[in-house]
């Protein structure tokens, strides 16, 4: 097969870059041994043979890896006629010429790239281009301790104030009244109830948002005069009520329940969200807040996917059914802005002066920068002449605003890069949004002009919720969650195993990731994959094992193994999720220990290999059947660097649930890297791997690399080619302090020395 030669052994990069080679002997030329039997394939540029399948020859490699593979498998149809010295002599040459040009050649040195707004910043600005129009409460929101939702009780069905008795927080809405009162002072035959604050969503995506009740009750969210849920009247026995919402993540939304009971015979209400990707269950505190906050502007509109094929999302494409999507979402955001013209402008909202003045705040907002006379003609004043109608007044303007490149280009489309250019990275690489006021007004007063001034800037930022959801966003990807939204079991071997206990896995990730970051003072990188503690409920105790009083209460304890922890690595939601429906997989957990932790490039094989069944081999342990089927010399390459990272995991089983034994055999938990040196490290067991990747400086460029890209979103030797190292030692130098990296990432994102 074509993907068994060279090519695929130097673009999986196995075993990472080396620092120095000796030369092979003089006498042997391996430009000519090239030209004589590898030309015909991989070309004489290097840049492969389209017609023979044969892909450009690129990625990372050591010349003791490239030199194994060239005499094991090349030529294809001589493998035998180049080794030893003539394969080392053309591995020196193919890794000098295609793998490691001069550092001082920088031709080939990634460009920043003009950027349109990816459809998460889209949604985000939006969002935040809302706070002109209904106020800007989330930051309050956010550093309030208070959680739960506020009640107030009333001894009558109609909410009468005279007829209110108690006012209280209550931390979830789950009541089963029964037949009684819920208080003193108050009948068992007709009450009301009325809870108010907001709800906090973590994520983008479709909520449904669920009400059981015997009784009858109204449901308002993100909008104060639509009901999303209306069942004041009651249909025959329906005691269930779903609505699907759409909400962008790390925003608190207004809420507000009213519910009564008149003559019913039992009284009862429980208030259950279904997350994305989650089974439904009861809203919990975590996620409630008494206080009520200001609408939020959402754009449900659907949107092709951005461009995730270097690992993080890429503004690049700008096809018909993106444009497509700009113009529906930019129609919906001018229906809302007309929708709340009354809250707004109030009594103004006929006055031209009004909505010009209105007009100017928007539209600089959504440029990031102070307008110009053009600016205001054009986006503005033009729209207010010739027409009394303010309310297409308003239309057009939203519209412009939102059709403009102005808008929907994250760089500067103008010559030169100001202060104004500094504070719209600094809010998209932090944020993914637009510079908030304060921001903007720093630019304005020239206090975001040199590096310790940008620093002070985005240490503040720091705070904002917005990084916080940011820093959700760069995990999910980071351990590949996407992977996981669909998690089965053998139910016969794992009874009890179902997506309830998924969903959980997940808020205890989600928990614990925010945790290590934004909880602890230290915010150490380390503890993410050395910590020996987690989040369980009373469900995922009685699974795993631990303690907790209730599926609701998430409690921080010692994992049931703590001498096996390892972190995010041995996390059941990981751990079964890298996993198949009844066995364990040591290659899909060794893959995301070489890409996700040490960062090393794999190429996925063209030619799907299905393992081995368990059946077939009922005596043997997952371990003897990966190593049996990719014994061949032709899979070595490949899996000498992925089996030795995966066994080290094997003592968790499909489920992530610890185990001695498999099949009555013990477990054999060795594993082993080969470094760029040639050097061989062995680890046994998750704990040791996980203490070898913690202070791998592998594993620190990797991580500094992979939260480059993905907050900045651009490559990060664009910025310079000393850029990796010199984030990789400042963040060891700062004691692997998460969100101090995230300040140095910003502050080279928006320095104007790295424009071009």
């Amino acid at each position: 097969m074509r993907w068994l030669t060279i090519t695929t052994a130097v673009l999986i990069g196995v075993f990472g870059l080396p620092r120095s080679h000796a030369d092979p002997p003089a006498h042997l030329d391996g430009q000519k041994i090239y030209e004589q039997k590898c030309v015909k394939c991989h070309g004489k540029d290097g840049r492969g043979n389209p017609e023979m399948d044969v892909a450009p020859l690129a990625g990372e490699q050591t010349l003791e890896g490239l030199t194994q593979a060239i005499a094991e498998t090349m030529p294809e149809d001589d493998p035998e006629s180049c080794v030893g010295a003539e394969a080392k002599a053309v591995a020196t040459y193919v890794f000098r010429r295609f793998f490691e040009p001069p550092q001082d050649q920088v031709a080939g040195r990634p460009k920043q790239e003009l950027a349109r707004l990816t459809v998460r910043q889209y949604r985000q600005a939006i969002a935040d281009l809302g706070t002109e129009i209904f106020g800007n409460s989330q930051q309050k929101l956010a550093t309030s301790d208070a959680r739960g939702l506020w009640a107030s009780y009333h001894n009558h069905r109609h909410l009468r104030h005279d007829k209110k008795v108690l006012e209280r927080i209550d931390p979830v809405i789950d009541f089963d009244f029964g037949k009684g009162s819920p208080g003193e002072k108050i009948g068992k035959e007709e009450f009301s109830i009325q809870w108010h604050g907001s709800l906090f969503a973590p994520e983008t995506g479709e909520y449904e948002i669920i009400v059981h009740s015997h009784n009858g009750f109204r449901l308002w969210l993100n909008h104060p005069k639509d009901a999303l849920i209306d069942a004041w009247v009651r249909s025959g026995d329906q005691r269930e009520h779903r609505a699907t919402v759409f909400l962008v993540g790390g925003r608190w939304y207004p809420l507000r329940i009213e519910y009564f009971k008149y003559k019913d015979p039992a009284a009862s209400i429980q208030l259950l969200w279904r997350r994305p990707h989650r089974e439904p269950q009861v809203i919990a505190s975590d996620y409630l807040t008494p206080q009520v906050g200001s609408r939020v502007l959402v754009v449900d509109t659907p949107f092709p996917p951005d461009d995730r094929s270097y690992g993080y999302e890429r503004g690049n494409q700008v096809g018909e059914g993106w444009q497509r999507a700009v113009l529906a979402a930019a129609l919906s955001v001018a229906e809302q802005v007309v929708d709340a013209m009354p809250q707004f402008l109030k009594e103004g909202r006929d006055d031209p002066e009004k909505v010009r003045a209105f007009g100017y705040r928007w539209v600089r907002r959504a440029f990031r920068r102070p307008l110009d006379d053009a600016a205001r003609r054009d986006y503005v004043d033009r729209f207010l002449e010739g027409t009394s109608d303010m309310t297409v007044a308003v239309k057009r303007i939203v519209l412009a605003t939102l059709l403009s490149p102005r808008f929907l280009y994250r760089e500067t489309i103008d010559d030169g890069y100001d202060d104004f250019d500094i504070a719209s990275r600094l809010s998209f690489v932090l944020w993914d949004s637009i510079p908030d006021p304060w921001l903007l007004d720093w630019a304005e007063k020239g206090k975001l002009r040199g590096e310790e001034n940008i620093r002070r800037a985005a240490e503040r930022m720091l705070q904002d919720p917005r990084t916080q959801s940011k820093w959700g966003v760069f995990c999910y990807y980071w351990l590949r969650l996407d992977r996981f939204e669909d998690i089965t079991k053998d139910t016969k071997k794992y009874p009890g195993f179902d997506q309830q206990l998924v969903t959980d896995l997940r808020t205890s990730l989600e928990k614990f990731l925010h945790r290590v970051a934004w909880e602890e003072e230290a915010s150490d990188f380390r503890k993410l994959l050395l910590s020996d503690h987690w989040y369980a409920n009373a469900r995922l105790a009685r699974w795993y094992g631990g303690k907790a009083s209730s599926d609701l209460e998430f409690i921080w304890q010692p994992v049931p193994k703590p001498d096996s922890a390892g972190g995010v690595l041995t996390h059941p939601l990981l751990l079964s999720g890298l996993a198949y429906h009844a066995s364990s997989s040591p290659i899909h957990r060794g893959v995301f220990v070489a890409r996700g932790i040490l960062g090393r490039r794999l190429k996925v094989p063209p030619v799907a290999v299905a393992p081995i069944p368990a059946d077939s081999k009922p005596d043997w342990t997952t371990r003897q059947r990966i190593e049996f089927q990719t014994k061949p010399t032709a899979c070595r390459t490949c899996h000498d660097l992925i089996n030795p990272l995966g066994f080290p995991l094997e003592p968790f089983d499909a489920a992530g649930r610890f185990r001695e034994k498999e099949n009555g055999r013990p477990i054999d938990a060795s594993g082993w890297l080969t470094l760029a040196s040639g050097d061989k490290v062995e680890f046994y067991g998750p704990r040791e791997l996980a203490e070898y990747l913690a202070g791998s400086s592998e594993t620190h460029e990797a991580f500094v690399r992979q939260v480059f890209h993905e907050f900045v979103k651009q490559p990060i030797l664009a910025f310079g080619l000393d850029k990796p190292d010199e984030l990789t030692r400042r963040f060891v130098d700062r004691g692997f302090h998460i969100r101090k990296l995230l300040v140095d990432v910003a502050v080279v994102a928006a320095l104007p020395a790295n424009q071009e």
